[in-house]
């Protein structure tokens, strides 16, 4: 049997300590030693429940201890950390409706194409008119982080703009008038260049608003030349032609009328209609009835 572990050593002639089973069935502590002269043994022992017990009441104490400090912090951290948290959310949800807001102008502007480069002419920025202008004048959509020479097929195009880029580039600010693609294809664009600055006032890219003013430009070029034809019939006809404002301010004065009255074009635009009569009263009285029959 394992009962009385300890006194059974000291009965052999042993001594020391051991952790056993004493003659009740209890696990205890026990230091035995031999007493050779009367062939005893002496035992002193102790519960180890009883050596437990401290150990296992100021753990026990240590841990409710630490539960209290760790839901303490806990309820403090969140009482600290949820307005931060809400305004962080707040943050973001009015950042998400300013990004949308910002997107949502830029693409509203279906006639306005919106870009911006890096200094190595790379995209950080496009919107959909743009995609769709590259795609009528050269055809390869265009890539975030691409460069857009890449993206064009006209080589004078290319040096054309990047001109216009790199004195953007120079901090000068500009707007130009050009034309890009060829025929039937091409078009015209107004733009606007920009220099792109960071915090440390250093030119980090450029920028670039440009509107397609293609009919309005064939629209000019139309209305030129139906200005130059009429001056051209004008100029060329036979029968003396002098056309006065409302005035009476000479606006027009034909080679016919420059024979007639012997006085050069540009002595009498913008004169005043009296000096071609030795009567103003008889011009008067013809403008007057021109006026009121048409």
């Amino acid at each position: 049997t394992e009962l009385a572990e300890p006194m059974r050593r000291a009965l052999t002639g042993m001594s020391g300590t051991v952790v056993g089973l004493d003659y009740r069935g209890e696990l205890v502590l026990a230091a035995y030693e031999p007493v050779a002269v009367l062939d005893l043994g002496i035992v002193a022992k102790i519960d180890l429940a009883e050596v437990r017990a401290p150990f296992l009441s100021a753990a026990l104490i240590a841990f409710f201890i630490t539960i209290l400090l760790v839901g303490t912090g806990a309820i403090i951290f969140i009482r600290v950390t949820n307005p931060m948290i809400r305004q962080l959310e707040e943050n973001a949800a009015q950042s998400e409706r300013a990004r949308v807001l910002l997107e949502s102008s830029i693409e509203s502007q279906q006639d306005v194409i919106i870009l911006s480069l890096d200094r190595e002419y790379r995209y950080l920025f496009f919107n959909k008119p743009h995609t769709a202008s590259m795609k009528i004048v050269s055809g390869p959509l265009p890539q975030i982080r691409a460069c857009i020479f890449d993206h064009m097929s006209g080589k004078d195009d290319i040096e054309k703009v990047k001109i216009h880029f790199d004195r953007a580039l120079q901090a000068e600010s500009h707007v130009q008038i050009d034309e890009y693609g060829e025929d039937p294809a091409r078009h015209y664009f107004e733009s606007r260049y920009n220099p792109i600055y960071n915090i440390n006032n250093e030119i980090i890219g450029v920028t670039s608003f440009a509107q397609n003013i293609t009919e309005r430009k064939l629209a000019e070029e139309t209305l030129k030349e139906s200005r130059e034809f009429a001056a051209n019939l004008i100029e060329s006809s036979l029968d003396m032609i002098i056309a006065v404002d409302r005035r009476r301010r000479i606006r027009e004065f034909n080679r016919a009328a420059v024979k007639a009255f012997g006085y050069e074009r540009d002595e009498v635009i913008g004169k005043h209609v009296n000096m071609l009569y030795v009567d103003p009263r008889k011009g008067l009285a013809i403008h007057k009835k021109t006026v009121n029959d048409g």
